[in-house]
């Protein structure tokens, strides 16, 4: 890994980019997939060639010399190299690229178990021959007989006689090479934390952004202990959030201008967070570059009018229901005072620039990615073209190791048939001292609660409390969706109490486990209040919950998974209407790499590039209107004709 790291840094440096070929390894994106699910269980190699198609160092060169010298012209196999691929490296570095590449891609594995096997064949004049033999995981079929998973390839690659690579290598290589793109992740630091290893940790290319030296992670902390909900409180928490979010944008927007521009190509698309508008600043001022602004909930988001045409749409920052009349004039308030403030006289003043994303999405052809969809995402008549809900992203199959000790007591817990309950408020969201003793309170009484199985408790990011019982488990950090996906959270007695951050959300109803919502602030109220009105879980206030309170709604999860268990997995289910979100996100990004701004252009609304006479049809209604005036005036000087006529008559 560190090497890697090191690797990465070296190509900011340069301007360069790291390639791996996979070459002649057929195949490498499925035992990917094996590998994340960790169900990869042994991989071996073995290459078949001429003896005069290798390359070798000592001391395998003089052992092949050797056995040919005792073969003579006597066709057949040599065994020149059997064991971990690690040593054939070194001693064939010329023939061992299929099978570094498999070493890397099964990385569970790596390069000391991974098996590499080099074969010298005197019959193979034209040809190479690769095998890839590898084994999953064992089950237990009739009369408890095991039965491994177990797959084998062979490929036959055409090659010239003494060449070293075939020619669909070559071939492939060169294919690889064109679809190999530099990805660069940028994030601005804190100034007490360089956030660099979070990014190059998961294996991405780092571009420094500068560092926000007026905002601190404790600044952070703190900000997530504001109270947001009451209206008198509310827009001093929009105002420190814009101020926050500002240091970000400018730094970002100094630091990676030139720093972009001094790069020998300029990036073809830009992806930024909603809130990170220097991203728009950057896109026009390196060439009208297409941009995609990531939304994780719309309603309330962006704010887009022509998407929330009734002032009785719901909000999820503010507690106003529309099923009340008080309700719906709270939130015709909310909507036609407090939402253009926070958007015009704070925003836009802070910002320093018009802070209307539905000005900008038309006037920058931007595209939105919304990372989740309906039902989740509130259902409405009206869709801007520029929107596309992708569903959440989540890999369900890239799933971390969890250390031995935590893993016994998860797999203990299925033995024994008990009760587990997860709790994870995410890394930046900080609980009061008295939030803290009520939810410690609750999760004591209820291990000591008499049900029929036992109540376990797992608080990820809980280490920095205390527990003496092995009931109560306080982990640091923990692989999430590994737990999610054990089979003691799969169990139908089983709770995730969370942030209601939307990852987490996702991961929670992916994996099907219901939920206590515990928000903490900003978005996270939204994303609780929707999984609410799903079904999915309870609600908790943070700042108004009692321990009696949440010990009722977990017992009450618990007990009915007919409902909250239920719904959570019909949420999951509906989620994969909408198809792969992550492979429709590559090819958005991909054809807009390609072709520009073209795809907003095509996609945007018919009636968008009319004027407003045509748009609402006011020339045509003129003209009705006109015939209608005509219509009128023709008939009453028909009527008074008529009546003089008959006055005429009568006289």
């Amino acid at each position: 890994a560190s090497l890697e790291i090191a690797l990465r840094k070296k190509t900011l440096e340069s301007g360069h980019v790291i390639y791996i070929g996979t070459g002649a390894f057929w195949g490498a994106e499925d035992i990917d997939k094996m590998n994340e699910r960790n169900t990869l269980r042994s991989l071996c190699i073995t290459m078949k060639k001429h003896p005069d198609c290798y390359k070798l160092n000592e001391p395998l060169r003089s052992k092949l010399i050797d056995e040919r010298t005792k073969h003579g012209e006597q066709l057949g196999e040599i065994v020149i190299y059997s064991g971990p691929v690690r040593e054939l490296c070194q001693l064939a570095p010329n023939n061992v690229n299929t099978m570094a590449v498999g070493a890397i891609i099964a990385s569970n594995l790596g390069f000391d178990r991974v098996q590499g096997c080099l074969i010298a064949d005197t019959s193979l004049y034209d040809r190479h021959i690769v095998e890839i033999e590898l084994t999953g995981p064992e089950k237990t079929i009739d009369e408890n007989k095991p039965v491994k998973f177990h797959l084998k390839t062979i490929r036959t690659n055409p090659a010239e006689f003494g060449v070293v690579t075939g020619t669909a290598t070559l071939l492939s290589f060169i294919s690889s090479i064109k679809r190999a793109k530099e990805i660069l992740v940028s994030v601005p630091s804190y100034a007490d934390v360089n956030v660099s290893s979070w990014v190059t940790d998961e294996g991405l290319n780092y571009i420094d952004s500068g560092i926000a030296y007026d905002v601190t992670l404790d600044d952070m902390h703190q900000f997530s202990l504001m109270d947001s909900q009451p209206i008198r409180n509310y827009l001093s928490f929009v105002s420190r959030m814009a101020h926050l979010f500002h240091s970000f944008n400018r730094v970002a927007y100094e630091t990676l201008l030139p720093q972009l521009r001094k790069k020998s190509g300029t990036p073809r698309v830009i992806i930024f967070d909603l809130n990170m508008l220097w991203a728009i600043d950057l896109a026009e001022q390196l060439g009208s570059i297409p941009a995609i602004v990531v939304c994780p909930f719309l309603i309330d988001a962006l704010d887009l009018p022509s998407m929330t045409p009734h002032w009785h749409t719901p909000s999820y920052i503010v507690p106003y229901s529309p099923s009340t009349f008080f309700g719906r004039i709270q939130l015709f308030f909310y909507r036609s005072i407090i939402i253009p403030y926070q958007k015009y006289f704070i925003f836009s003043h802070i910002y320093q620039r018009k802070f209307d994303y539905e000005y900008l999405i038309k006037k920058h052809y931007l595209s939105v990615f919304v990372s989740t969809a309906p039902p989740f995402e509130i259902p409405r008549s009206v869709i801007n073209p520029a929107i596309h809900f992708l569903g959440p992203f989540v890999y369900e199959y890239r799933l971390q190791p969890i250390h031995h000790n935590l893993l016994l007591w998860l797999n203990d817990i299925v033995q024994q048939n008990d009760t587990l309950i997860y709790i994870s408020l995410g890394s930046i969201g900080l609980l009061t001292q008295e939030q803290s003793n009520k939810l410690i309170y609750a999760f004591m009484k209820l291990i000591e609660t008499k049900t029929s199985s036992q109540i376990r408790i797992l608080w990820a990011r809980g280490n920095t409390l205390k527990s003496n019982d092995s009931r109560f488990r306080l982990e640091g950090f923990v692989p999430q969706k590994t737990i999610l996906s054990h089979p003691a959270m799969q169990q139908e007695r089983s709770i995730y109490i969370n942030h209601c951050g939307m990852s987490s959300m996702h991961e929670s109803i992916v994996f099907g486990i219901p939920q206590i919502a515990f928000p903490l602030f900003l978005d996270q109220y939204q994303v609780a209040k929707r999984s609410v009105q799903l079904h999915m879980g309870l609600y908790i206030d943070k700042n108004n919950f009692t321990s009696n309170e949440l010990i009722e709604k977990i017992l009450l999860i618990l007990n009915n998974p007919h409902i909250y268990r239920r719904n959570t997995k019909k949420i999951a289910d509906s989620f994969r209407i909408y198809g792969n979100g992550l492979k429709r996100a590559q090819n958005i990004i991909e054809y807009m790499s390609k072709y520009g701004r073209d795809i907003q252009k095509q996609i945007v609304s018919y009636d968008s590039q009319m004027n407003w006479i045509e748009k609402y049809s006011l020339d045509i209604l003129i003209c009705f209107l006109l015939f209608i005036f005509i219509m009128f005036i023709l008939i009453r000087i028909t009527w008074k004709i008529l009546i003089l006529i008959r006055k005429e008559k009568k006289e």
